[in-house]
């Protein structure tokens, strides 16, 4: 599912660096995601966690775009698009642009004291 996210953010994006986004989109993102998707936590606490990791990691704008794109994918495939997700996303970016979290763990504990 990240491999094709990344893909159609590469396709999207006019940038220089769209492959190196590709590749830190589809890397990091698939690999937490992995990791989340065993935690017992909320859709919108793994939403807030992969959107701050993502922005520390690869770009709040990446982030952001990820979110977007699964939101649509979700619209139009067998998932359940929200705006709370996108709210969630937003919110994750916030942490890691204002420097509360600054690692995978610390937007995961900053995601969790606000949806668990």
């Amino acid at each position: 599912m990240f491999i094709f996210l990344a893909l159609l953010l590469q396709l999207s994006s006019p940038s220089q660096a769209a492959e190196e986004k590709f590749l830190c989109s589809a890397i990091v993102g698939r690999s937490f995601y992995q990791e989340l998707k065993t935690l017992p936590v909320s859709d919108k606490t793994k939403h807030c966690s992969l959107s701050c990791y993502l922005a520390l990691r690869c770009g709040a704008m990446e982030s952001f775009n990820v979110g977007v794109v699964k939101e649509i994918i979700d619209l139009f495939g067998s998932g359940n698009a929200e705006i709370a997700d996108l709210r969630a996303n937003q919110q994750g970016i916030t942490f890691a642009l204002s420097g509360r979290a600054r690692n995978r763990a610390q937007c995961l504990r900053e995601c969790k004291i606000i949806y668990e």
